[in-house]
């Protein structure tokens, strides 16, 4: 009976190995986050965005990066973009169709040219 015990508390080890119980707490925190950050008037995304920093290697540890982690945080990027594009209002767009094409391209190019110069000079990237 007493290695029944030890075998219980070796699974639930800090950080988690067992695909389940990774699953379980990614689980419980897509569907718990949501609800507790709209109490403090947090967007939902926002929430899961940092309950996964939370969670993460850098701060609580309670994941080790393993194949089930990074399937789960694709499955997670993915349902975040989804989720953005539900928000998104089409009509607003079009009507602003110009200041968001602006603000895309500016969003892109200003980290590209301050960013290459940065790694290419200061880094001495290649």
């Amino acid at each position: 009976m007493e290695s029944y015990y030890q075998q219980l508390l070796e699974e639930f080890r800090l950080p988690l190995t067992n695909p389940v119980l990774v699953f379980s707490l990614v689980l419980f925190i897509i569907l718990l986050a949501p609800i507790v950050f709209k109490r403090f008037n947090i967007p939902g995304t926002v929430g899961l965005i940092l309950s996964g920093v939370l969670i993460g290697p850098h701060s609580l540890n309670l994941l080790e990066k393993s194949s089930a982690v990074e399937l789960f945080s694709t499955i997670g990027l993915l349902y975040i973009l989804f989720i953005a594009g539900l928000e998104l209002d089409v009509n607003d767009f079009r009507k602003n169709r110009y200041k968001s094409l602006l603000f895309g391209a500016l969003t892109f190019a200003i980290p590209i040219a301050i960013g290459y110069p940065v790694c290419r000079y200061l880094l001495n990237y290649p």
